[in-house]
Order: C-alpha cells, then sequence, then structure tokens
C-alpha cells in the first residue's frame, strides 16, 4: 500500500492521535540493488515508567539513484560519514511502503489487516483470541499505523524528508487525543 492510503486508514478509525514522547535514533539504509529505503527509528512511548523504546521501521519501495545530483535525485545518501555514495529520491507518500512497530496497539489492532493489504514488513505471528468479551480492536478491518510510525512519519515530513503532502500534513498536525 502507498503511505498517503495507510495514513487515510488510519485516520478514518482514529480521527487525532496518541501522543508520544519523542523519536531517536534514527538509522537510514539505502539498497541500490532493490530500490528500497529502510528508515528504522526508536519510539521512547508516553508512559514514563516504561524505559525500552519501540522500535520502529518503515521501508519505501521504488526510490531511484543516480551517481549524481541531477532533477529528480537532489538527497545525498551517506554509507560512510561524509562520503557521498549516491544521489536518490525523495520518498513520497504515493511510494509503496511496508511498515513495522514492536508495541501492542501495533500488534493487536493493525499488524494483521497490514500482512492482509501487503504493507507489514517482516513476519507475522498469528494471535489466538482468548475472550469474547471484548469487542475486536479493529472492527472495521482496515490496515493502518500506531502512534509511534506515525510519530516517526511526523517528523521526516516536518524535516522534509517526505515530499509535502497536504492531506498528510493536516492529519499529522492535528491536535492531539487526551487520555482522559
Amino acid at each position: 500500500m502507498e503511505l498517503i492510503d495507510l495514513l487515510q486508514s488510519t485516520a478514518s478509525i482514529r480521527a487525532r492521535q496518541y501522543p508520544i514522547r519523542r523519536i531517536g535514533s534514527i538509522d537510514v539504509v539505502y539498497y541500490k540493488s532493490n530500490h528500497q529505503l529502510y528508515i528504522i527509528a526508536q519510539a521512547f512511548p508516553s508512559n514514563a515508567d516504561k524505559r525500552t523504546p519501540y522500535r520502529v521501521s518503515v521501508v519505501f519501495s521504488g526510490i531511484g539513484f543516480s551517481e549524481t545530483p541531477v532533477k529528480g535525485f537532489e538527497l545525498p545518501y551517506y554509507k560512510v560519514p561524509r562520503q557521498v555514495e549516491c544521489y536518490i529520491q525523495r520518498p513520497t507518500y504515493n511510494h509503496k511502503v511496508i511498515v513495522r512497530c514492536n508495541c501492542q496497539d501495533f500488534y493487536f489492532m493493525w499488524e494483521y489487516y497490514d500482512k492482509k493489504n501487503k504493507s507489514l514488513l517482516g513476519p507475522h505471528k498469528p494471535y489466538i483470541r482468548k475472550t469474547t468479551t471484548y469487542p475486536p480492536k479493529n472492527p472495521t478491518q482496515t490496515p493502518g499505523l500506531c502512534k509511534h510510525i506515525l510519530g516517526l512519519v511526523k517528523l521526516l515530513d516536518t524535516n522534509t524528508f517526505i515530499e509535502k503532502n497536504s492531506v498528510a500534513r493536516n492529519y499529522l498536525n492535528a491536535p492531539p487525543r487526551n487520555y482522559f
């Protein structure tokens, strides 16, 4: 699925996002052979008691490259510090993405439906429902993004790493949802 489609399906279920503490330690890896741009980050949970950050991954597919900076390929990629390996396309919201977060919200609400729509990075661990007293977490069965992935996308959008999109920006900059 394209990133904009995942954002819009998330917005259909959650009109406002939950707040997160911060995104840190971002790694960017580009693979020339399959034209994929991996962005891996740590998302620190809003719960101050939990010290272990979540691992958030977003992979853009179809990102082209050029050995010299030409129009459309202005983003330098550094494999070794201060040594440009190539120039890559700036990712857009219309590129196909696969995502993963190791938080429980992503696992219980989004993972299975992301897998069905071929937008899940890595294997899916099947969930066996143990009770029927609670309603399903995702009754519309739509793919989507947890707040940690949304936080990473918002950071990439704010720093103009991703090309601007007004629909995505309106949702990402909406006031956060309150817990109470």
